[in-house]
């Protein structure tokens, strides 16, 4: 069930609770019994769709269940705490409210750490046909052996095991959950025995060996030059780092990595300055040649299959 989730409960909770503001510190604040990320920033921030930025100040607070009473938050600073959020800043140098949380979610690590754990996979490349044919345990360890590989690798190279989602969303792409880690031990031609570093989960299923590209790719956010017309293909809730949403559109029709885009209900008129009190904003964080996958950054309504997204 939706609201079951525990980013569902975040993103709904928008109640305003009575409890009196509690600054330990200038720019900080202590959590008081019954607060959310979204009533906290409704009192500090002027709108409790800005849980988002104090979530990206507090790496520490990764679930409802952490943000206990006189637990100490960090705060956007003073002059960006009651910053309206619009659309105006197309083409400007200028970072608005959307821009800078984007850019607070980069610097705290978190959009890198989800790009290490999910990827859109475009299955025509060739470079993206790694296959696993068998594993095992040795005396040094666990390995897995793959073929597929071109080129040579320096040895250690990391390598992501990812599992594919068993919900099919489109016959040129899919999207992958990283489920562990391994290193390049040896390769021969196309094929290469990699050691074991990190299992997530207790069997490994069949999954596809990607490199991890590590460190991130850093992605600039931005507003794309030209209109998108995409719709949303898929919402994947219960992902840890926040609601995952997949577009219909990729790198053929102008998205790419970075760019801020906005959605709304089906029956919604074009995209204008008053619809943002509608829908919400997500940042693209991988594309395909026909696909994209980006993380909601503000909701006002909870995104679902069918959603314009502009």
């Amino acid at each position: 069930m939706l609201t079951s989730s525990p980013w569902a409960t975040l993103l709904l909770a928008l109640t305003l609770t009575a409890a009196p503001l509690t600054a330990a510190a200038a720019g900080t604040y202590t959590v008081q019994k019954g607060d959310s990320l979204s009533t906290i920033a409704a009192r500090l921030l002027g709108s409790a769709d800005r849980w988002r930025e104090l979530w990206a100040l507090n790496p520490q607070i990764r679930t409802p269940k952490q943000l206990q009473p006189g637990t100490q938050l960090r705060l956007p600073d003073t002059d960006s705490r009651h910053q309206p959020i619009t659309a105006e800043a197309h083409g400007s140098e200028v970072p608005d409210a959307v821009q800078v949380l984007a850019q607070e979610l980069m610097r705290s690590g978190h959009i890198d750490r989800i790009r290490a754990d999910y990827r859109l996979l475009d299955i025509r490349a060739p470079e993206n046909r790694l296959r696993t044919y068998s594993n095992g345990h040795k005396d040094d360890g666990e390995f897995l052996h793959i073929r597929g590989l071109t080129g040579t690798a320096p040895e250690g190279t990391v390598y992501g095991l990812f599992k594919p989602s068993p919900e099919a969303a489109g016959d040129n792409f899919v999207v992958l959950t990283r489920v562990g880690k391994a290193r390049l031990a040896l390769q021969q031609g196309d094929k290469a025995r990699l050691r074991i570093t990190e299992r997530r989960q207790q069997a490994l299923p069949q999954m596809q060996v990607l490199p991890m590209r590590l460190p991130p790719h850093k992605i600039r956010p931005r507003y794309p030059a030209t209109t998108i017309n995409a719709r949303i293909l898929k919402a994947l809730y219960e992902q840890p780092g926040g609601y995952l949403l997949l577009l219909d559109r990729g790198n053929r029709s102008g998205v790419e990595p970075g760019h801020l885009l906005h959605y709304s209900k089906p029956d919604a008129p074009a995209f204008n300055a008053s619809q943002q009190q509608s829908g919400g904003w997500m940042l693209v964080i991988d594309t395909s040649d026909d696909a994209s996958l980006a993380l909601v950054l503000q909701a006002r309504q909870i995104p679902a299959v069918g959603d314009s997204v502009h």
